[in-house]
């Protein structure tokens, strides 16, 4: 396992070393530009105070990322964390994905798929900047993996998770859950009773829904 996760990071060392680069220059922190002045007062909270579009960017982002941010900024290291998160996040992701790949056709299934992870622009774009999207991909896999492995609680978890740092990609996948808990459980490998499926799928929902509600009132 460490070999394999060696070669794979060796073949895309590139853009580990770019990226690193890159982010550590003064003012670089995303290809998102919308999103700087929102970094910039997470730094400084006293600036843009009159700014209607660095206030929208920061409120309509979910809570989660805004709490991690500011956590980062009490330190001081807003800057570190958009340079060295996302490579972090980009191997993670890399990782779970080869989890996923194992169920599927052993080594060689985790190898192919941890390799599309790190080969492909579309993850790195999406990891860059350390924005709330940056979770999307290990979340999916997250997912992925729990629905392969018939580990119901790792979908909720991954469910309940996204809702609070990425809506978008939680919906999708609390449609996948649900369809899975209430209309195909058996073709699935899932062997809970039909209370116990009922009874996860709603408290799931419900949480779901709960972490949902700080943002929306965020956009309101």
């Amino acid at each position: 396992a460490l070999t394999v996760a060696g070669l794979l990071l060796w073949l895309n060392a590139s853009w580990f070393e770019e990226y690193l680069t890159n982010s550590g220059r003064l003012g670089w922190y995303t290809d998102d530009v919308r999103n700087l002045i929102g970094f910039f007062a997470y730094e400084n909270p006293g600036a843009f105070t009159n700014d209607y579009i660095g206030g929208y960017s920061r409120a309509q982002s979910p809570f989660l990322h805004r709490w991690i941010m500011w956590a980062f900024a009490q330190f001081g290291l807003v800057r570190e964390a958009t340079q060295f998160g996302p490579p972090i996040l980009l191997v993670l992701t890399s990782l779970m994905a080869g989890r996923a790949g194992y169920v599927l056709g052993r080594w060689p299934g985790a190898f192919i798929t941890a390799s599309l992870v790190l080969s492909s622009q579309v993850y790195a774009e999406r990891v860059s900047g350390f924005l709330p999207r940056a979770v999307c991909f290990f979340g999916i896999y997250w997912f992925a993996n729990g629905l392969l492995r018939s580990k119901p609680k790792h979908c909720a978890a991954a469910v309940i998770v996204m809702s609070a740092f990425y809506p978008t990609v939680a919906a999708v996948l609390g449609f996948g859950f649900a369809g899975w808990m209430l209309l195909v459980p058996k073709k699935m490998g899932l062997k809970l009773s039909a209370v116990s499926r009922w009874r996860m799928g709603v408290v799931t929902g419900a949480i779901s829904i709960a972490l949902l509600i700080p943002t929306l009132i965020g956009l309101s």
